[in-house]
């Protein structure tokens, strides 16, 4: 028994890169390394002025791919498929504000952190909250934020696991645009993001106003296929 475990140690791995090959190899013979991303994630990705896709990953990326001495080829897919681009073979590796969940952890590899969001509770004006906030500031409240991002697992981890909010008080958003539009407009009482970001884009003393509460994070990171060998060469870019 004992030797049969140990063959299949040896197999396994054997027999995944005879299946999957290697991905370093195969973006080098191509000279292309495929990166797709979401399009709706500015600063890190969107279209500008040119409509061309741009931004802090793509940019970053680019770069990456320069001093590995290949093109890019950048593709817009929408961030509900980024990890099924990975798994059907139409991308090398992901991006636009991906967040590194324990959940992705478990079906595709990342690389390293290249920006630690700082979290932040914004709000209207007009809903006055005591600071500083504690556990029952939560208590009833709806709660927009970023869908499959790392501040929506601390949600549930956290707040939820601990009674402090209610499942159906937290609110989903493929882009942090339409988690502020849903708090203009009364129908979520807080979002919790990163503060930089609302800092730049939504920032506005006569309209909100910002809390800072618990030990939520998100990192952003590049998504690769699990047990890609691309993932050593990227980081050594990083």
């Amino acid at each position: 028994m004992k030797k049969m475990v140990f063959f299949l140690l040896i197999l396994i791995p054997v027999l995944f890169s005879a299946v999957y090959g290697s991905d370093l190899e195969d973006v080098q013979k191509a000279g292309i390394i495929r990166f797709c991303v979401a399009p709706d994630k500015a600063p890190f990705t969107f279209y500008n002025s040119d409509d061309e896709l741009t931004g802090i990953d793509v940019e970053l990326m680019k770069e990456i791919a320069e001093r590995m001495g290949l093109k890019i080829e950048v593709s817009e897919i929408s961030s509900n498929d980024l990890e099924e681009a990975l798994e059907i073979g139409q991308a090398d590796i992901i991006g636009g504000a991906f967040s590194v969940t324990q959940s992705r952890k478990e079906k595709i590899d990342f690389t390293k952190t290249y920006y630690i969001a700082d979290p932040v509770f914004v709000c209207k004006n007009s809903l006055e909250l005591s600071e500083p906030l504690k556990e029952n500031s939560f208590d009833g409240r709806k709660i927009g934020v970023l869908k499959n991002s790392g501040f929506e697992e601390w949600l549930r981890s956290d707040l939820l696991e601990n009674g402090y909010i209610q499942k159906k008080d937290i609110y989903t958003y493929d882009d942090m645009e339409n988690a502020m539009k849903a708090l203009e407009r009364g129908r979520i009482d807080l979002v919790l993001t990163d503060a930089s970001l609302y800092e730049t884009r939504f920032e506005d003393d006569s309209l909100y106003r910002t809390y800072t509460y618990g030990s939520a994070k998100d990192s952003y990171a590049f998504g690769l296929r699990k047990g890609s060998d691309l993932k050593t060469e990227v980081n050594n870019q990083l």
